[in-house]
């Protein structure tokens, strides 16, 4: 069916059923309105409004579901198996969920069949890209009590910050080019950079990798949606339990906000060669960031309480709030052109099981002070060589050989780590963490 012949139909009665018009239609393409991304089957399928084929655009019987398509997907070939049901084919390729309702779509209709409906493609509205694929910020941003409830001394227009899509149904008269587009703050996110440390980082914490940056953007990327703010099941109990129940009403699944979501981002620079890099970074923000342009490869986790950092010219920086723990099976070798430098608030505890423990400096002296005392004790010999002269010096004391008895040194505590941390292999240890192959258990997973 034509589109003109469509709305003419239309025309003459707008209420007119548009599902029960002839099956053979004009392929299109189409433009389409998600109305409705619910598919029990589970393959994507949706339902669209198309305004050339007419309708009330509220009335479900104006909808036409369809197909939604992936740019790859593959499974193995049924006829090579056999009617058992322990036999099964092996699905493989890339999956990305249908976008919300509203969501502009092209659609077309394989050999102009109107029940073989496919989505080819999406459509963005104008200015409506800025947070893809990878949730950028600016400095130009809407004042909310919100953010100064996080940050009492921000100031727009000089502080960068993290900012979703702005507001379409507002009119901003002030508005006069995209570069100072105002949009609001996305606070979560503005949480996590600040609870991480690093919201006044632009490179390892706030992201310019947005598809409006500039004419013909080089960024390249995919953010997931993130989960919904007032209508997750796993945050709102009583929507979890309706939808159990089967009576969640169409007003408790409207989406209206949204948490940050993943990305994964690669991102050739802007004109400055800035945000030349490779970024994978979690909802939380657990991330992998790869920067060209700094020279350094950065991984750090959501809280900021662990990271490590390597840059092109060799420095490799670690932090860890907690315990940093390390185990080798075979020899662990530490070797530095420069010093080593060890420093404990608490005890530095050193113990060898089976073996000796040697102390050589080669072109230098051995020091050791102690604020407390000094207790050597050898359950063998005790031998002490000098080449040159022995000196004992005690002040406003005595120096006793042989008697009265030397008070016992003590020895570095051994951990039980079968009751702790229930290991496998190592069972003690002056180390209380020894990881071992996995599986290992973490004490708190």
């Amino acid at each position: 069916m034509s589109t003109t012949t469509q709305q003419f139909f239309n025309r003459i009665d707008p209420d007119l059923d548009v599902m029960k018009k002839r099956q053979i239609v004009d392929p299109g393409p189409y433009e389409g309105i998600i109305k409705n991304n619910s598919d029990v089957l589970r393959t994507g399928r949706i339902e669209v409004y198309i305004p050339a084929f007419g309708g009330p655009e509220q009335a479900t019987n104006s909808w036409i579901p369809i197909q939604w398509s992936t740019p790859y997907y593959g499974k193995t070939d049924k006829d090579n198996i056999g009617k058992d049901q322990l036999d099964g084919i092996y699905s493989y390729g890339m999956w990305m969920s249908p976008p919300d309702p509203g969501v502009r779509v092209v659609v077309t209709f394989l050999e102009g069949v109107k029940d073989k409906g496919v989505c080819i493609g999406c459509l963005i509205d104008d200015m409506s890209n800025h947070m893809t694929p990878g949730i950028p910020s600016s400095k130009n941003w809407i004042e909310d009590p919100k953010v100064f409830d996080i940050l009492p001394a921000a100031e727009t227009g000089r502080d960068i910050l993290p900012v979703i899509e702005r507001n379409p149904k507002f009119k901003d008269e002030t508005r006069s080019t995209l570069g100072v587009l105002q949009r609001p703050v996305n606070i979560p996110l503005l949480k996590i950079f600040k609870q991480q440390g690093l919201l006044n980082d632009t490179v390892r914490g706030q992201s310019f990798s947005s598809s409006q940056r500039e004419n013909n953007s080089s960024v390249y990327g995919i953010s997931t949606p993130g989960r919904s703010v007032h209508t997750d099941p796993a945050t709102n109990i009583q929507l979890k339990e309706r939808m159990e129940e089967g009576t969640a009403t169409e007003e408790d699944l409207k989406v209206k906000e949204r948490l940050p979501g993943h990305m994964f981002i690669m991102d050739d620079g802007d004109v400055e060669g800035d945000s030349n890099l490779i970024r994978l970074r979690t909802s939380t923000g657990h991330q992998i960031l790869m920067d060209d342009k700094k020279g350094i490869v950065y991984v750090a986790t959501a809280s900021g309480n662990a990271w490590i950092e390597m840059d092109n010219t060799g420095n490799t920086n670690a932090y860890s709030a907690g315990n940093f723990s390390v185990h080798c099976e075979g020899t662990f070798n530490v070797q530095a052109g420069g010093n080593i430098n060890l420093e404990a608030d608490m005890n530095v505890n050193i113990k060898s099981k089976e073996a000796a423990v040697k102390i050589h400096a080669e072109d230098g002296t051995i020091d050791a002070v102690s604020e407390k005392g000094t207790y050597i004790q050898s359950e063998g010999p005790l031998h002490v060589r000098t080449a040159e002269d022995q000196k004992f010096t005690a002040l406003d004391s005595d120096i006793h050989h042989n008697g009265p008895e030397a008070t016992v040194a003590s020895t570095p505590t051994t951990n039980d780590l079968v009751g702790s941390n229930n290991n496998k292999d190592v069972l003690s240890s002056i180390a209380n963490v020894v990881p071992e192959h996995e599986p290992w258990s973490r004490g708190d997973e």
